[in-house]
């Protein structure tokens, strides 16, 4: 199994799409911003550090970011492959990431457009705890997570402003990684737009087309 890559603005649907990819090839999700978010919580200036970042929407120093991937992704269940989401995000982290990873890949971007990303950061709440992400307008009453019953929350980044700061980091820095990868005959576009159903279906038909 090829390892999977998932890029895009925010909003874009990483987290959902990597979601439903984990669950059909048995292989880990692996979410950077998940990682990030847990590190955050510690009392550490480290995690001072990255919950700054994070409220910004600035991007964590690479350095940091590409330490806590590469621990991450030497776990065992990372050893037949994963769904790497959000990460790398600029040509710096892709560099760094080349480095340690050799193996085979499928880069995916996922199309979106500023306007619609807002939309869809807007109408999203997660559970804190499994990270699914749920909309407003297709959310149970009962304001649970159907996976671990879990309370869901709005995350405290998915706001107007951060969000504005994020997509300018997106454009700034991720927008060249779509020309790195892109160079290096690795990447696969497909309409963010579309339905969840049909970008899965679409990144689907891709993975068993290459890999």
């Amino acid at each position: 199994m090829k390892n999977i890559v998932l890029i895009g603005p925010p909003g874009s649907g990483k987290g959902t799409q990597a979601t439903l990819l984990s669950k059909k090839y048995n292989i880990p999700h692996i979410s950077l911003g998940a990682l990030l978010r847990e590190k955050a919580k510690e009392n550490s200036e480290l995690g001072k550090y990255i919950k700054k970042c994070l409220d910004d929407g600035v991007l964590v120093d690479e350095q940091i970011t590409i330490e806590i991937a590469i621990n991450r992704l030497n776990a065992k269940d990372c050893r037949n492959g994963y769904i790497l989401d959000g990460y790398p995000r600029s040509v710096k982290q892709a560099e760094l990431y080349e480095k340690f990873e050799k193996r085979d890949k499928i880069v995916i971007f996922l199309d979106i457009s500023e306007e619609e990303a807002l939309k869809r950061i807007n109408n999203r709440i997660t559970c804190p705890k499994c990270g699914k992400i749920f909309t407003a307008t297709s959310l149970a009453i009962s304001n649970i997570c159907d996976v671990c019953y879990t309370p869901l929350a709005k995350r405290s980044d998915d706001n107007a402003i951060t969000f504005k700061n994020r997509y300018f980091t997106y454009l700034a820095e991720t927008a060249a990684l779509i020309e790195y990868y892109k160079n290096k005959n690795f990447l696969y576009s497909i309409d963010g737009s579309m339905s969840e159903q049909a970008i899965f279906e679409a990144i689907d038909k891709i993975i068993n087309k290459v890999g």
